[in-house]
């Protein structure tokens, strides 16, 4: 079954929810929406949701709360396929967002509520910004309050049409895990791609990557890990930076967890372009966030870059490797 919506226009807070499963498309079409007074997302999403980008659309997430919130879950880490968010520009409008996150919130994705997390985000076309709130990600998970929060999962950017700067709040990634906040398994990014010709710019907040994990510095075992990135394909760039201990591409800041902080699985193919700068504090370029007292955290391995026509350039900071581990 496929609903169908044509278009919001300015109101205090949005609203857009399907049964399970089921499709519907909306457009947004020069809206503004404001909900920095309040403790409530600008839009919030639930279902199989599709936004059409049209004009220049601004939204502003209240306290708690992403500007553009998706529901989501991911039972041991597995995202369900039927809640979906896709960002879209196919009109030929050459629609925009800019999306800011309330503190605790992403610009786009998790809140810092009971499923802080976020999954199965797909933009496709358009020109998008987005901000993460203090502990949140630009594009991903929301500040982390339990086991297993704060995690972002399958996000994909693709597209020559596509352009995407997205920005960590303190402790957020830029485009994954949002601040891991003493949670077990928390503010972990992972299954993340940028590929089709889609030209990204990600830059981590404090202790976060810019492509991966959050600031895993206060998490237990195995938070703030970056892990399953690909950025793949002829004319894809990315440009991606860590803060304060984070890695470019990888891992957040590590902690005293077993494993935490670290960069792995990390791919560059076909012809993409690829910048990458850790952190200063020891932030690998691609790799492991800084090395926290846990064991093998900071680690960066299974990292792979193929094809004559790619091209990386790799830069670690005080002590991290251009590509490898975190100090």
């Amino acid at each position: 079954r496929r609903q169908r919506q044509m278009c919001i226009r300015d109101s205090n807070t949005a609203s857009i929810s399907t049964e399970k499963g089921v499709s519907t498309t909306v457009t947004l079409d020069n809206v503004n929406i404001d909900a920095s007074g309040t403790d409530k997302a600008a839009i919030y999403t639930e279902g199989k949701v599709t936004l059409e980008l049209d004009g220049n659309n601004t939204l502003t997430g209240g306290t708690g709360h992403a500007a553009l919130e998706k529901y989501s879950t991911a039972s041991n880490n597995v995202a369900d396929q039927n809640y979906t968010l896709t960002l879209q520009d196919e009109t030929g409008k050459t629609g925009s967002l800019t999306a800011t996150g309330g503190a605790g919130g992403a610009g786009i994705g998790g809140s810092a509520q009971t499923r802080s997390y976020a999954n199965n985000i797909t933009i496709t076309g358009g020109t998008i910004t987005a901000t993460g709130g203090k502990d949140g990600a630009g594009i991903g998970g929301g500040k982390a309050n339990n086991r297993s929060n704060g995690n972002a999962t399958d996000i994909t950017i693709s597209g020559t049409n596509t352009t995407v700067n997205a920005t960590g709040g303190a402790g957020g990634a830029g485009i994954g895990g949002g601040n891991g906040n003493g949670g077990y398994r928390s503010g972990q990014g992972f299954d993340i791609t940028v590929e089709g010709g889609a030209h990204v710019e990600a830059t981590g907040g404090a202790g976060g990557a810019g492509i991966g994990g959050g600031d895993g510095s206060a998490g237990g075992e195995s938070s703030g890990l970056g892990h399953d990135i690909t950025i793949t394909g002829e004319g894809t760039t990315v440009t991606a930076s860590g803060d304060a201990g984070g890695a470019g591409i990888g891992g957040g800041k590590g902690g005293t967890g077993v494993g935490s902080g670290q960069g792995y699985i990390i791919t560059v193919k076909d012809g993409a372009h690829v910048e990458a700068t850790g952190g200063a504090e020891g932030g690998a370029g691609i790799g492991g966030g800084k090395g926290g007292t846990g064991s093998a955290s900071g680690v960066g391995t299974t990292i792979t870059i193929s094809d004559k026509e790619t091209s990386v350039t790799a830069t670690g900071n005080d002590g991290g490797a251009g590509i490898g581990g975190g100090s």
